[in-house]
């Protein structure tokens, strides 16, 4: 709510029941592991063992409880010394960074090998502790290659639960394998969001698997056509195909970045945000070979536009007023721009696959 909104209230309303709850699991597990006083832990619930798909391994996607609630507990700890730092409460901040810190050591001490690999081998360990911090820098990268590893034992389907589908996503993006998380987002079969769409569902289900054909529906009693849980995809879809996406550190989309991602065959894509500073818009197409990005920027606001290039990464604005270049970065030409309404224009060929519109 802070980041979306600036609005401090709501961190001042909760912090100090947020801050209880910490310290509640600290309690609960003195040496940083949370093996204890966790109530109804349900993990990283409808991971791929809950499935029943032909040809799909029925063993293998659960990931022992301690294990995500410790790396939860650190997260927490680390949502509250951001909370803290917003309404200048330094000491605990200080505090809870050192908590994480902690949880972080005893994690990696208990759980993670020197090859990266985590003690459970599963798809939602790696997602879940490369999404929070929880391994040191030099050991990150060959975590993501175990993550690549079970996502291809897997066949290339996903074995994540509702904590994790999502969070690994946003983590191949931020580990460079875009193209793994479009693959992803592309799939036709179960268990994938477009076999889903394409029985003719309209929202996400609850389950990977919640009609199957052959079979039917996975459980009368709980499946819910329409939840949010899968359909928490749809954050990565708007920051990184649409490409609208908050700074944390200016909240309220005081400033923001549009950084479009092209792959999957996709052709175009247009998103639109009502910020409370006024509407964001961020649309693209390829149109004869050409890759154009309009942007709008409300005013009184700044972002930061990336346009992905190839060749000598020559871009042109229709306009250079409030537009300042900022080189290249990791194949994307950079630019800073105040309010207004933007295109951006790149010579580049078609992306692969299916081009129709």
């Amino acid at each position: 709510m802070y980041v979306n909104y600036g609005d401090r209230r709501a961190l001042e309303r909760h912090f100090e029941s947020a801050r209880r709850w910490v310290e509640y699991v600290r309690s609960q597990s003195p040496a940083g592991i949370w093996e204890r006083g966790r109530g109804n832990d349900y993990g990283d619930w409808l991971n791929g063992d809950w499935l029943r798909v032909e040809g799909y391994p029925t063993k293998g996607a659960d990931t022992p409880r301690p294990i995500i609630a410790t790396m939860f507990a650190a997260h927490s700890a680390e949502l509250v010394a951001r909370m803290a730092v917003v309404l200048g409460r330094h000491a605990d901040a200080e505090q809870c960074e050192g908590l994480a810190r902690q949880i972080k050591e005893a994690f990696c001490e208990r759980f993670v090998g020197a090859d990266g690999r985590i003690e459970a081998d599963t798809q939602s360990a790696y997602a879940l502790a490369l999404r929070f911090d929880m391994l040191p820098p030099e050991t990150q990268d060959k975590a993501a290659e175990h993550l690549i590893r079970l996502l291809e034992a897997y066949g290339g389907r996903p074995s994540t639960g509702i904590q994790a589908t999502n969070r690994m996503m946003l983590e191949l993006v931020r580990r460079g394998r875009q193209e793994t998380a479009f693959e992803l987002l592309m799939r036709r079969s179960v268990p994938s969001w477009g076999y889903m769409v394409d029985q003719g569902a309209t929202t996400v289900w609850e389950r990977w698997d919640g009609w199957v054909q052959g079979r039917g529906v996975a459980d009368a009693g709980m499946n819910s056509f329409n939840h949010y849980a899968f359909g928490a995809v749809g954050e990565w879809i708007w920051r990184h195909v649409v490409g609208i996406a908050p700074d944390p550190e200016r909240p309220g989309y005081k400033h923001f970045s549009i950084r479009p991602r092209v792959g999957g065959g996709l052709t175009w894509a247009r998103g639109e945000y009502d910020s409370i500073h006024g509407k964001i818009v961020s649309s693209w197409r390829f149109v004869g070979g050409r890759f154009e990005l309009e942007t709008r920027v409300p005013a009184n606001t700044t972002a930061t536009v990336y346009v992905p290039v190839t060749g000598d990464g020559t871009v042109r604005v229709d306009d250079m007023e409030g537009v300042r270049p900022l080189g290249i970065e990791d194949g994307c030409a950079a630019f800073a721009v105040g309010g207004g309404m933007y295109r951006f224009v790149c010579e580049k060929g078609q992306p692969s696959g299916d081009t129709s519109p």
